[in-house]
């Protein structure tokens, strides 16, 4: 079993006696060292390249779409964006999946975004990603990205109900009903605050600061991704983000959220930002997730 992450790796789980798995361990590069797709990390196993092993298309959080072919040997070598048209495949919360769709013989690529989209690329080459056009199998419910409100694209077709998936679109392509055609499974996320809490004047003055706690610390978290991006920049020769080499700013891309993580401010800015949300949720109320996996029956 193998499986993105947030924190930016995939890890690898070996198949052992009946169900039991060997404890994570990272896919690695050709270097041997520790593949990094980016924060937040969704893969899809196929074999694109017709060699007879399989490669890896992985999206993250933020940022482009990237494949990875394996040598052979269970190593991956470095990521290459995918384009359709000339234009990168650009995603919020990417969720790839390789599957045969059109039934030509090669594998098209499916992908599950934030907005609740599901996207079809269309395949035209039998050893590699070479998209011919994009449409949409799942419309997305709205266009913008994040927990931000909600902008219904069409309400007839794409209103949040119990009609269809929501956000953070994760497809799986299936025979569900077993008529020989893919079906499409699509896993989705909801987040709803609860009805606000009638607070007192000492339960709200308590909220007002740590509320005011929470935006110091996204304003220094800010402030330390400004001055990451700028080091790197000096490190490399380049005067700022502007200055990087394409190379250069997919590598932070990627890996951005493990460098974050690394340096030593960001466990001092973060650590006390956990009482200040534990307060905000104990005086509001705690939000409620759901998530739920959606059928849709091709041709239906």
């Amino acid at each position: 079993m193998v499986t993105g992450c947030l924190e930016g790796t995939v890890q690898v789980f070996e198949k052992g006696e009946g169900t039991e798995f060997s404890a994570a361990k990272p896919l690695l590069d050709l270097e041997s060292k520790p593949l990094r797709p980016g924060a937040g990390s969704s893969i899809a196993l196929g074999d694109v390249n017709d060699d007879g092993f399989p490669d890896m298309v992985a999206g993250q959080i933020s940022g482009p779409v990237a494949l990875y072919l394996n040598d052979g040997k269970g190593r991956f070598g470095p990521g290459k964006a995918l384009e359709v048209q000339g234009q990168p495949i650009l995603a919020t919360d990417a969720g790839p999946e390789l599957a045969d769709w059109d039934k030509d013989g090669d594998l098209d690529l499916l992908l599950g975004c934030e907005d609740g989209g599901v996207r079809l690329f269309t395949n035209s080459s039998k050893t590699g990603l070479t998209f011919t056009g994009m449409d949409y199998l799942v419309l997305p419910i709205r266009n913008s990205v994040g927990f931000a409100p909600t902008t219904f694209l069409d309400e007839g077709k794409t209103r949040i109900d119990r009609d269809r998936s929501r956000n953070r679109a994760k497809p799986l392509a299936t025979d569900w009903d077993g008529d020989g055609d893919l079906d499409l499974l699509v896993g989705d996320f909801t987040y709803q605050m609860p009805v606000r809490k009638q607070l007192g004047a000492s339960e709200q003055d308590l909220l007002t600061r740590h509320i005011a706690r929470i935006n110091q610390v996204e304003m220094q978290l800010g402030a330390l991704s400004t001055k990451l991006v700028s080091d790197f920049a000096k490190e490399n020769g380049a005067t700022g983000w502007n200055d990087l080499s394409a190379k250069l700013r997919t590598k932070v891309d990627r890996e951005y959220y493990a460098m974050l993580q690394e340096t030593d401010a960001y466990g001092q800015i973060t650590a006390s930002n956990l009482t200040s949300y534990n307060t905000y949720y104990t005086l509001l109320g705690q939000p409620e997730y759901n998530g739920f996996v959606w059928v849709y029956l091709r041709g239906q």
